[in-house]
């Protein structure tokens, strides 16, 4: 870490969430331990961690290993006085919390085996917070040109584009006919099944369908011009995993061109997102409403340009409200990113923020005391 680099990431107080450095711990030097073993994202002793961190008021760093990373990971984007991150033992600054699992595959199939013929929607798991009701024709088709709005300004007839988490192709048909090659992944076969079959019924020639998670997309073969993923990342394990599907999103891009990023669940709306299911509930006590906020990967707009800090290839970020009109929580509680890639560009390094650091690197400039 450079001299610079360290007065700005300049913290008063130590949080040690490595179990090997327990004994370290010393309140009175402003050096705390927590142990994470029993904690999980989202319940009371996570959310008791946190205001107790906020309370403190310091700026403090983050001391962790690979077996707390995703619990540390989520709090040093969600505690605003968390200014960085340590790993003790790996040398990757950026590990990546665990990618797609068995349940998911089987989960996304699942659902996309429940849908009736044409029932898009639901297949894609499209229902609101409030009532677990699907989302009307309208509220869809405004979702839909919030994209198409987004999206047609920067691809051409020549375009090569790359859908990632294709879904049910809600997204992708009416896009599909403007672009010289459309291709989708996704990591659910049977929802690609039923998309594949879909596509050859309408003489589309030009689409290519990968099941591939979107941690996968290196694997792809090709490269494009633009690449989009909508309603994606909520389901994303943690924020070093979104980190490591730009980076191979940027590296999929063929020398200049657009990432879009869209529908992202905003988390400084979090509070009123919950505050307003949770008044709907009380009014409403016997609906089956959304009960549990902890499963979704929740991301603060600032997180997208600190990317420039740490990534090569970047040369603008937009981060945009969504652009419809009807008053519901896509409108409300989420937003829209893109990126825009011009190969050669180095790393920003006025746009560092938050920086996290693998053990070799921090040793060499960061001390307990």
């Amino acid at each position: 870490m450079t001299e610079e680099a360290h007065k700005k990431m300049a913290f008063e107080g130590i949080l040690i969430f490595a179990s090997a450095l327990a004994g370290c711990q010393d309140p009175e030097q402003n050096i705390f331990y927590y142990d994470l073993n029993k904690v999980k994202y989202g319940r009371k002793r996570y959310e008791e961690i946190c205001e107790e961190i906020g309370r403190m008021g310091k700026p403090s760093i983050v001391l962790t290993d690979l077996a707390a990373i995703s619990l540390t990971n989520r709090m040093l984007w969600e505690c605003s006085n968390v200014v960085g991150s340590i790993c003790i033992d790996t040398e990757d600054p950026y590990p990546v919390e665990i990618g797609v699992k068995k349940k998911d595959y089987l989960l996304w199939d699942l659902q996309a085996g429940k849908a009736e013929e044409e029932d898009f929607a639901f297949m894609s798991g499209w229902t609101n917070s409030y009532n677990n009701k699907e989302f009307t024709q309208e509220e869809l088709t405004e979702y839909i040109q919030d994209a198409y709005q987004k999206i047609t300004p920067c691809i051409n007839k020549e375009s090569r584009l790359l859908e990632v988490g294709i879904g049910s192709g809600m997204i992708a048909y009416p896009l599909i006919p403007l672009c010289g090659q459309y291709d989708g992944c996704d990591f659910s076969g049977q929802m690609l099944d039923v998309l594949r079959e879909r596509i050859r019924q309408s003489g589309f020639d030009h689409v290519n369908l990968y099941q591939k998670s979107a941690d996968e997309i290196g694997e792809i073969p090709g490269v494009y011009d633009c690449i989009l993923m909508s309603s994606v990342t909520e389901y994303f394990s943690g924020y070093n995993y979104m980190r490591e599907v730009v980076r191979q999103c940027i590296d999929r891009i063929d020398e200049t061109g657009e990432i879009f990023f869209l529908d992202i669940f905003d988390l400084r709306r979090l509070p009123d997102y919950k505050q307003s299911v949770a008044e709907y509930a009380k009014d409403h006590p016997d609906d089956n409403y959304k009960r549990s906020f902890q499963y979704e990967l929740y991301i603060p707009r600032e997180y997208w340009n600190s990317l420039r800090g740490s990534l090569a290839g970047i040369k603008e970020i937009k981060v945009t409200d969504k652009i419809g009109v009807i008053d519901n929580e896509i409108n409300r509680y989420r937003y829209d990113v893109q990126v825009t890639v011009e190969k050669g560009r180095d790393v920003d390094g006025s746009r560092r923020y938050k920086p996290q650091f693998g053990v070799r690197r921090a040793g060499e400039s960061v001390s307990l005391t």
